[in-house]
């Protein structure tokens, strides 16, 4: 979105046509009424597909208040990560407050080291969730691929741009790195707040939501478990090794004795892959 421009990777339907033209021509359709009389034909949300093949820079978007004022738009870009694959670090918040010289003074030398040292390492792996706040300065590591939420804008304002295909000039949304600046979060981030962005919150009906509340007006996502009912044992075997019916599964309380059963009984040996407890899916 920074190299490349805005644009990039749009999802395009079979008739060739993106997702973005099939919207604006009937977005009722899409996005049901109500959202159409709030937000018109604006999905007023971005999804992408991030694969890390090195760690990026370090930066960080404007929230809504910033975006309204000085870029003349309703959105900022909050977003929030959902990893799906690779095992490494994230780069979160500053871990103590700084002064807005000592910022100026290291995006103008390109002091990466010391960037990096004053911002939070965070390990990630997948199924592993983050809140990234409007203002948040941020980078991912390599080897990382995940889903992003996201307010549907483009703005990105770069602290790093040495070693990368990008300059200053693509750093400041046009206006001067004296007022970029401005929308940065300098605060320090401790344990605490980083974990409540971490937050996860559980629902009634095995829905897990997986941000914390402070995502909710911009976005929510959950993942939905669901578990198969292991099947009880045919008359005949409950005949001939004993004992009321018995319903074998991994989470039994008398699954030791279960599954004997099951090793020396042939109808529920020959379907024994069924009474696993299935793995969660995610809608």
């Amino acid at each position: 979105e920074v190299a490349s421009g805005g644009g990039v990777g749009l999802t395009v339907m079979p008739d060739g046509r993106t997702l973005r033209e099939h919207i604006r021509l009937d977005p009722e359709a899409y996005l049901g009424p109500r959202h159409v009389a709030a937000f018109g034909a604006e999905p007023a949300l971005l999804v992408k597909l991030l694969d890390t093949g090195e760690r990026l820079f370090v930066h960080f978007h404007p929230d809504d208040a910033f975006a309204h004022l000085h870029l003349g738009s309703r959105f900022g870009k909050t977003e929030a990560w959902y990893v799906i694959d690779g095992v490494g670090e994230a780069f979160l918040g500053f871990n103590r407050d700084l002064d807005p010289d000592e910022v100026a003074s290291w995006v103008a030398r390109q002091d990466v080291d010391a960037m990096l040292s004053a911002l939070n390492r965070i390990p990630i792996r997948p199924g592993d969730t983050l809140l990234v706040p409007g203002g948040v300065p941020h980078a991912i590591g390599a080897g990382i691929t995940l889903v992003e939420l996201q307010e549907p804008t483009d703005f990105s304002i770069l602290l790093e741009w040495t070693g990368y295909p990008i300059g200053p000039d693509d750093g400041h949304l046009g206006l001067g790195f004296d007022t970029a600046l401005t929308a940065l979060d300098r605060s320090g981030w401790d344990t605490d707040r980083l974990a409540a962005l971490a937050g996860r919150r559980d629902s009634q009906a095995g829905v897990t939501r997986l941000f914390p509340s402070d995502a909710d007006p911009f976005f929510r996502a959950a993942s939905q478990h669901r578990q198969r009912q292991p099947r009880p044992l045919s008359g005949a075997c409950r005949n001939r090794w004993g004992g009321a019916a018995r319903r074998c599964s991994s989470s039994s309380p008398d699954r030791a004795n279960c599954v004997a059963i099951s090793t020396r009984c042939p109808c529920v040996a020959g379907r024994r892959s069924s009474s696993r407890t299935p793995p969660a899916t995610s809608n």
